[in-house]
């Protein structure tokens, strides 16, 4: 599915969170950050006092997983940003599956 597709469900980030996710890609460049647009997610859960939502860095069974220390959750943790994985939000959110 393109994002052009769907125009109306996203919008461009605010300066606050381009100046923020641009200090995240100096302080964690390649390898460290593995997708593109993980300092742009980190920016705007920190920005706007959002939680990061992700299965990275973490296997089915619950374990880390290889590499964790360098994912996403494992980032967020060293910065104070909230993450958690897709389960722990829907409980948060009273939800039952």
């Amino acid at each position: 599915m393109l994002v052009k597709q769907h125009r109306d469900a996203a919008l461009d980030p605010s300066t606050d969170v381009q100046a923020r996710a641009g200090k995240f890609q100096l302080e964690f460049p390649k390898p460290g950050l593995r997708d593109k647009a993980d300092p742009f997610i980190m920016a705007e859960a920190e920005v706007r006092g959002f939680t990061v939502v992700t299965y990275e860095g973490i296997t089915f069974s619950g374990a880390p997983a290889r590499g964790a220390e360098k994912k996403l959750p494992a980032i967020c943790a060293r910065l104070g940003i909230p993450c958690c994985t897709l389960p722990q939000a829907l409980q948060r959110l009273g939800l039952k599956l």
